[in-house]
């Protein structure tokens, strides 16, 4: 096991403004930028997460008018000076967000009245990288690692080298954008335990969020132990791509609430779960026990499917959604919903996937967020869609467009306040809608959908309205 660890540099600049007592002597005026132990001509190299301070010292006999300082074309407010005055802030306010080495060049631009100068200074940033080497001779590879880990700081990546590493559980400071990455490293649990990969934040007691990291190219296996999650998070803008995890009650899960139970004070947003493969009973999982912390997730392009020895749960559950994107997926093998809502809310959208829907059950949506619209769209859906005990949802619509319900696939209205909205879907069940739900206000409205036949006689439209208790009363047309 090797560690590599690099020096950081912070850059000084400074602006010299000398003014005169008389108007001709101001208009031949110049000011002067120049920076201390700084050669314009060389890359100033720092680390992503360091502070690049700006210091101005400004100098003059007489008031200095409408002096402004532009970085990056950013206008910095500087007051009237008389005597001498210094400003200063921090460049790294000006920069986009650096998770990788780049070079860039910042323009500091500086005028009076009569005069102005710029600098251009180039930066070339660098991360710090720590290397993790498997040594085959250990059965127990959990110290090692979490030592390196510990040693991590804000923007530094991690690298698994190839190979087997045995673990019980590691965890992930609070390190702001720490990234591990592999290139297909073997990560498998030694024991039974509550998770493989947890995050600070998740064992911690804390009532805040955790910072950003990204997880990526691992395989995390649970050995045949009892392992009830594969990576455990409790962070905020994170990613968790490109690996194959299997084994595990739950392959991933976010969760707002902490090992012992402290729910979260704010919210846990804009995480991104991409391209795994997840062979597991729940494939992921959102946890908020309050419906209403964690919102705006990315899950896309995952393949996920229980093992062929375990009776799949859930593909995908979800507990709150607010602002979510699912899109992508191809969830099977799962019997008691590819696709689990809890509640739907604001900015929900289903898109492009394909649920199989083993056991007739591919998605369900236990309740709505009144006043809102779900969409689903584009998806291939082989078995029922499921309105199922919705205690509010007043005003609320599931919008389905140009869905591919195949074999038993169908819309399924129970006890549910819903509106339906069908446009353009394609349906292969006779029964396209099912509403049993006599005495309440729920309505399915159909726009150029369509029944393609099992008898073989073709294809029907159909438009209209189907309401209250009634199966499958809507216009139908050749």
């Amino acid at each position: 096991m090797k560690k590599i660890l690099t020096a950081s540099i912070v850059i000084i600049v400074t602006i010299l403004l000398t003014s005169c007592n008389n108007e001709e002597e101001m208009i031949n005026d110049e000011i002067n930028l120049f920076a201390e132990n700084f050669d314009p001509k060389t890359d100033q190299m720092f680390h992503v997460g360091d502070e690049i301070n700006l210091s101005i010292y400004v100098s003059s006999n007489e008031p200095i008018n409408n002096l402004s300082l532009l970085v990056r074309g950013e206008k910095i407010e500087i007051s009237d000076a008389l005597g001498k005055a210094e400003f200063g802030f921090n460049l790294k306010d000006f920069l986009e967000p650096r998770e990788e080495e780049k070079e860039e060049t910042i323009s500091v631009f500086v005028s009076s009245i009569n005069s102005s100068s710029q600098l251009d200074i180039k930066l070339k940033s660098f991360v710090n990288k720590l290397i993790v080497v498997a040594d085959e001779t250990l059965s127990d590879h959990t110290s090692q690692i979490q030592e390196v880990l510990d040693q991590a700081d804000a923007f530094d990546v991690v690298y698994f080298e190839e190979g087997v590493y045995y673990v019980s559980q590691l965890i992930i400071p609070n390190k702001n954008y720490i990234k591990l990455i592999s290139d297909g490293a073997v990560i498998k649990a030694n024991s039974d335990s509550d998770f493989m990969i947890g995050t600070a934040n998740y064992i911690s007691t804390v009532n805040y969020v955790g910072t950003p990291l990204r997880f990526d190219g691992f395989r995390l296996e649970s050995n045949g132990f009892n392992v009830k999650r594969g990576i455990i998070l409790r962070n905020w803008n994170s990613e968790i791509n490109n690996n194959t995890i299997s084994g595990f009650e739950t392959g991933i899960e976010i969760s707002t609430k902490t090992s012992s139970g402290v729910n979260l004070t704010t919210t846990l947003v804009n995480n991104k779960i991409q391209e795994n493969k997840i062979i597991c009973k729940t494939g992921i999982k959102v946890t908020d026990v309050e419906r209403n912390k964690a919102t705006d997730f990315f899950i896309t392009n995952n393949l996920i499917y229980s093992p062929s020895n375990v009776t799949g749960y859930r593909g995908i559950h979800l507990d709150a959604c607010a602002g979510t994107l699912v899109q992508g997926n191809h969830i099977y093998s799962m019997h008691n919903w590819d696709l689990y809502i809890s509640v739907a809310s604001v900015g929900l959208r289903v898109i492009d996937n394909y649920f199989e829907g083993e056991n007739y059950r591919s998605i369900k949506v236990s309740d709505f967020i009144d006043n809102e619209t779900l969409l689903f769209s584009g998806n291939v859906i082989n078995s029922r869609v499921q309105l199922y005990d919705v205690s509010t949802g007043y005003n609320s619509i599931l919008k389905s467009s140009n869905n591919v319900y195949r074999s038993q696939g169908h819309l399924f209205c129970q006890w549910s306040r819903i509106t339906l909205i069908s446009e353009g879907d394609s349906f292969q069940s006779n029964y396209p809608y099912r509403s049993h739900n006599k005495g309440t206000p729920a309505k399915t409205f159909a726009f150029n959908s369509y029944v393609i036949k099992s008898n073989g006689n073709g294809v029907s439209f159909f438009n209209g309205e189907q309401t209250y208790y009634t199966t499958n009363q809507v216009e139908y047309f050749d």
